[in-house]
C-alpha cells in the first residue's frame, strides 16, 4: 500500500506525482494526463477535490474548486483565445452567476446554464463600457439598452458592473 510522497506511472501513459495516504492520492499532487492535460491541486480519497488548477493541452486553464474530479463551485477559466470566465461551475460547465470577459474588452454578466448565458438574464458591455446590450440567444448582443438598465440587470443577476 502506497504511503507518503511518490510517483505512479499508469499503463495509460498518465502519471501522478504527490502524496499517498492508505494507497490513495491524498493532499497535494500533480496528475499528468497522457492527453497533455495536467492537474495540480488537492486530492481527497483519490479524487480531485478542493482547490486546483487544470492546464489543458489546447491552451485553456481552469483555476478553482473541484468536487469528485469535476470543476464545481467558484472558478476562473482562461481560454486560449484570450477570453476569461469568472464564476460558478457545476459538473465541468459554467452554471450559475458569472462574468465573461472577451479578449476584445467586451464583458458580459449573466446567469449561465449548461455552459451558456441564460437569455434575458444578462447584459453585455462594450470594451469602453459606454454601450450595453441585453444578452440574446447564444450569448450574443441583443437589443441595446441604457447603462442604467444594464446596471439594474447586473444587480438582479447578483454581480457588479464590471470596471473598464
Amino acid at each position: 500500500m502506497r504511503e507518503g510522497v511518490g510517483t505512479l506511472h499508469f499503463a495509460t501513459g498518465d502519471r501522478y506525482v504527490g502524496l499517498w495516504v492508505a494507497g490513495k492520492m491524498e493532499g497535494q499532487g500533480t496528475f499528468h494526463f497522457a492527453t497533455g492535460d495536467r492537474y495540480e491541486g488537492e486530492y481527497v480519497a483519490g479524487h480531485m477535490e478542493g482547490q486546483g488548477t487544470m492546464h489543458y493541452a489546447g491552451g485553456n486553464r481552469y483555476e478553482g474548486e473541484f468536487v469528485a474530479d469535476k470543476m464545481a463551485g467558484q472558478g476562473t477559466m482562461h481560454f486560449a483565445d484570450g477570453d476569461r470566465y469568472e464564476g460558478e461551475f457545476v459538473a465541468d460547465q459554467m452554471e450559475g452567476q458569472g462574468t465573461y470577459h472577451f479578449a476584445n474588452g467586451e464583458v458580459a454578466v449573466s446567469c449561465f446554464k449548461g455552459g451558456a448565458p441564460v437569455v434575458g438574464e444578462g447584459v453585455m458591455w462594450s470594451a469602453e463600457r459606454a454601450t450595453a446590450w441585453r444578452v440574446a440567444s447564444g450569448g450574443v448582443k441583443g437589443e441595446p439598452i441604457s447603462l442604467e438598465e444594464a446596471a439594474r440587470i447586473a444587480e438582479r443577476v447578483g454581480l457588479p458592473v464590471p470596471g473598464a
